[in-house]
């Protein structure tokens, strides 16, 4: 049934593709729910009545499609592979999504490309699906090409505004250059190892790439690794694909701009698609990475300092779906730390909270966004607790679940990479507890931009009231994109049905999804470590599964701290988390408008960096060079010479072509008398 999973979506957006403008909204709405919602109900299916039953060690379903490419020794077929950490990101992709989808429907009343809008979102639920259902590397990289393309898409979705259009180029060419990187580990990979496939396949007669993996030895911890072409060399490459496609430094420039798309394509790529898929190729090829100690510490140091890197930034902006932006960075920096320091499943977990509270922030913006009149500048709000209860109380929850308050989903997943990285031996002293300071720092500056941006939005004075005369004018340069025409003035008012029920059902699984994995030292009996038992057969930590029936030992990752240990980290986490609640609250209560430093609300001046050393040397460049002398001068000059050269000989042939018939008897006399005296000379 897994390809089921993939064809109702497909399904979706091939029939709103094609005659979505002929419908009403609610039955593109109907058709573009139902797809995502038959993905999810199979995917529950499969994972709790087939995978599940399963032996431990023995949980993967394979679907064999077709043959996709054979050429002399190279196989790659469409088939699909269902293990636990396929499963758990099937779940929550498809759940999460179908109520984004189901948000969308009210929140897209009116557009112009409502059709269009949905056909892309199906599309991009067939791309992330194929990419985490995939049994190969190729097939994975078809999934990974396809979200980059939907992104494109859905972040242009406005195509006749400037900002929309730059945006989407942004996110298309950073992520290209990252997929350069992905696309020679690739290769590189299937140098070595000959196969592309994860796991041994009987059909195709090959043995998996982990195989060969698992049994190369363990790179040094040198920086000759990096650039001897072989394990290292092959993690890194992969990691670049990571860094463009979940936004980590140096390529994590393009996601803050995807703010143009519309809100539900924020939230559905920054919560459980597309900015996790470089996390789910990481924690895939863990059998690669943890024989490469150098790419580990990368992946680590990169995950924290863009963690904490995106989190300062956080807290100087204005824009409200700027904030979440750069908190999704951040949060995507711990899962990349967590995956360094070789706690895949920690990483994997936060993923799976982030997935709830994030989607939730996300809506419950755009929530707030329609009460105003489209309007996104935190400055203009405030005050609105009492007139969006339900948004309110919902962002209530997932605010204090990105926070780390004690007891909720963020808690558990945080605390769980905290003690990793406390705890980690893959790296010498005094790097795991670098790691830990700099995790536990970003949590405190988490923690203080989030409790702004709820400060800012929901209590204090009711700005608001001032945008109204000049709403039109907001909303044509903001970045929501909806039509001025949907302003209307007078007092906000809660979101329909169709918007706040998904907000409920999110906040349920931000306050209760961090259950799955409560650390053991809390005592909680069967609930104990229940997310991490699952993947344990699909990661290599301690060991790995390298086909259906055993396991190989790997390097180990990461050491048990003590249970007292993990309380006391656990303890120090949620003051830092309650320290940096109560210090925001004291101080935006009191000057809500306080300016952040100038650096942080320009963002560290990255992009404008960016633009003098990449972007107009490379335009000067193509102008000057590549167009006017390459393109003007060379090959046009080459292409106009032929046709000179063509047109003059053509010229003097056409002489000899009069029409006399004189001439021509002249010409045939010249030339016998040529062939005559040539055999008398001889």
């Amino acid at each position: 049934m897994l390809a089921y999973i993939l064809l109702a979506p497909i399904a979706g957006a091939a029939i709103l593709g094609l005659f979505g403008k002929r419908m009403s909204e609610g039955l593109v709405s109907a058709i573009a729910c139902s797809a995502v919602g038959i993905s999810a109900v199979i995917s529950f299916a499969v994972f709790f009545g087939q995978l599940l039953p399963m032996p431990e060690t023995h949980r993967i379903i394979h679907q064999y499609l077709f043959t996709w490419i054979s050429v002399g020794g190279f196989r790659a077929d469409a088939a699909l592979l269902l293990d636990p950490l396929s499963g758990v990101y099937i779940l929550f992709i498809t759940f999460v999504a179908f109520w984004i989808h189901i948000f969308a429907g009210g929140y897209m009343h009116g557009e112009s490309g409502y059709s269009r809008f949905f056909a892309y979102m199906n599309l991009f639920m067939f791309s992330m699906l194929t990419l985490v259902l995939a049994d190969n590397f190729l097939l994975m990289f078809v999934g990974w090409e396809g979200v980059g393309l939907c992104s494109y898409l859905l972040i242009g979705f406005y195509y006749k505004r400037d900002y929309a259009n730059d945006a989407a180029k942004k996110a298309f060419v950073v992520n290209r250059i990252g997929d350069f990187g992905f696309v020679l580990g690739l290769l590189l990979l299937f140098w070595k190892a000959g196969t592309i496939f994860y796991f041994d396949n009987p059909e195709a007669g090959v043995h998996g790439a982990f195989n060969w993996a698992m049994t190369v030895a363990t790179d040094p911890f040198s920086l000759s690794a990096l650039f001897a072409g072989g394990i290292t060399t092959i993690a890194v490459l992969m990691f670049v694909g990571a860094t463009g496609k979940s936004a980590q430094i140096p390529l994590y420039v393009w996601l803050p701009d995807a703010m143009a798309g519309p809100t539900p394509v924020s939230a559905l790529i920054h919560a459980a698609t597309m900015v996790t898929a470089g996390v789910y190729m990481v924690s895939r090829s863990s059998a690669i990475f943890v024989h490469a100690p150098v790419a580990m510490f990368l992946v680590a140091l990169i995950g924290a300092l863009t963690a904490l890197f995106a989190a300062t930034i956080g807290l100087g902006q204005w824009d409200i779906k700027k904030v979440l932006a750069y908190s999704t960075i951040s949060q995507l920096g711990y899962m990349f730390l967590a995956c360094g320091v070789g706690a895949f499943t920690a990483g994997i977990f936060h993923v799976f909270t982030h997935a709830f509270f994030k989607a939730l922030l996300f809506l419950g913006a755009g929530s707030v966004i329609v009460a105003l009149h489209h309007e996104q500048d935190m400055r203009k709000m405030g005050g609105l607790k009492k007139y969006l209860p339900i948004t309110f109380w919902t962002m209530a929850a997932a605010w204090l679940a990105i926070s780390g308050v004690p007891l909720l989903s963020g808690f558990f997943s945080k605390d769980a990479i905290l003690s990793s990285a406390y705890g980690t031996r893959l790296f010498p002293a005094p790097w795991p507890v670098l790691l830990w300071i700099i995790g536990l720092l970003t949590a405190l500056i988490t923690a203080i931009y989030m409790t702004r941006l709820m400060v800012l939005t929901f209590w204090g004075s009711e700005r608001f009231r001032e945008q109204h005369s000049h709403s039109d004018d907001v909303h044509a340069t903001n970045g929501n994109g909806h039509d001025a025409a949907h302003s209307h003035s007078g007092t906000p008012h809660e979101s329909p049905l169709s918007m706040a029920l998904p907000l409920i059902v999110l906040a349920v699984g931000a306050v209760l999804a961090g259950y799955l994995n409560v650390p053991k030292s809390f005592g909680a009996g069967s609930l104990a470590g229940v997310f991490d038992r699952l993947l344990e057969p699909a990661i290599a930590t301690e060991g790995a599964r390298i086909a259906s029936d055993h396991f190989i030992a790997a390097p180990a990752a990461a050491e048990e701290i003590s249970g007292g240990t993990e309380i006391l980290l656990a303890i120090v986490s949620s003051v830092v988390a309650l320290l940096g609640i109560g210090i925001a609250w004291a101080w935006f209560k009191r000057q809500p408008l306080w300016n952040p430093p100038k650096v942080l609300e320009e963002k560290y001046k990255v992009d404008e960096a960016y633009d003098a050393a990449i972007v107009r040397p490379i335009g000067a460049l193509s102008k000057n060079v590549l167009w006017k002398i390459v393109d003007v001068k060379i090959i046009d000059g080459a292409v106009n010479g032929l046709a000179w050269v063509a047109a003059g000989f053509g010229a003097m042939l056409r002489y000899l072509q009069g029409g006399f018939a004189r001439d021509y008897v002249a010409i045939v006399v010249l030339g016998a008398l040529v062939i005559i005296g040539y055999f008398v000379m001889r």
